[in-house]
């Protein structure tokens, strides 16, 4: 089954800035893998990664699972990557759950498996709901939602171990795909379950494909030390998300406007990972799409 956490606002390639007073400054964009999905859902410069991405699934249908990382700067694709790794899983049969964190889960103990557990809960699958109504309890137990006994560490250990022994049986009735969202605004409690849970992938048909910005990754952030354990210690391998080349940003960005780029659009093209963009003249607009 498929279960979508949240509506994802699509990815902005470029804004032109107000103006104040003058010429209209350039506008600047990003080199980005996708464009908004509601105008195209084409990928550009990412067959390799792509491939690489959907080798996961190929072994958990083996019962080899692993935790994969798409890693990379704010608004690279990482999560139109991820979209396409749930679309091949499903053309598998893979059942899907997805959870998605957010920057005031930081301050939020096990906020990512909140929201899963509460995907879990709704399932049409009683196994399924019921354990995610216990996954629900145990995290508000260990959070102080209410009255814990015995010994704070024990308890939170013993949380840890069940959570993952809920999440591991996701893939009892066969291969599943977990997809998590924006692992860099987790929390430690919920980096420490999914981490455990990566101990065990290696013998379950559970596929784990989890996002992480680069760039959030500060020095007090719990995934950067969690990110960097997880790679040392071989329990995740991490696909890194590279800015396009000049030919695939000039492709997106045709696509984007519905048609050809004026000649001269382009300005100069700089190593840092950035394109200058800028419109010849005020009057020119891209020419209508086709069935408008």
């Amino acid at each position: 089954m498929w279960t979508s956490l949240r509506e994802r606002e699509p990815t902005v390639i470029g804004r032109l800035p107000d103006k104040v007073g003058g010429p209209r400054a350039p506008m600047s964009v990003r080199r980005t893998a996708v464009v908004d999905d509601e105008r195209t859902p084409a990928m550009y410069g990412r067959d390799e990664t792509l491939a690489r991405a959907q080798r996961p699934l190929s072994e958990a249908l083996a019962g080899r699972g692993r935790l994969v990382l798409l890693a990379g700067e704010a608004g690279i694709g990482k999560t139109r990557l991820l979209r396409a790794v749930q679309e091949e899983a499903a053309a598998q049969g893979f059942a899907r759950w997805s959870a998605a964190a957010s920057p005031q889960d930081l301050e939020l103990s096990g906020g990512l498996l909140l929201d899963l557990g509460h995907a879990m809960a709704r399932s049409t699958d009683t196994d399924v709901a019921d354990r995610g109504t216990a996954l629900l309890a145990d995290l508000l137990d260990v959070t102080g939602h209410s009255a814990p006994s015995g010994d704070a560490h024990r308890r939170r250990r013993l949380v840890v171990l069940d959570a993952v022994e809920r999440l591991a049986s996701l893939a009892e009735q066969g291969p599943a795909l977990l997809a998590l969202e924006d692992l860099h605004w987790c929390d430690e409690l919920s980096l420490e379950i999914v981490g455990q849970l990566a101990r065990r992938l290696p013998s379950l048909s559970l596929c784990v494909v989890g996002t992480l910005r680069t760039d959030e990754l500060h020095q007090e952030a719990p995934a950067r030390s969690w990110r960097a354990r997880m790679l040392l210690q071989r329990l995740a391998v991490e696909l890194r998300l590279s800015p396009l080349d000049r030919e695939q940003c000039e492709a997106m960005v045709r696509d984007l406007l519905g048609g050809a780029v004026p000649p001269g659009a382009w300005s100069s093209w700089s190593t840092s990972g950035r394109a200058g963009f800028r419109c010849m003249s005020r009057s020119w607009s891209a020419p209508p799409r086709r069935g408008t």
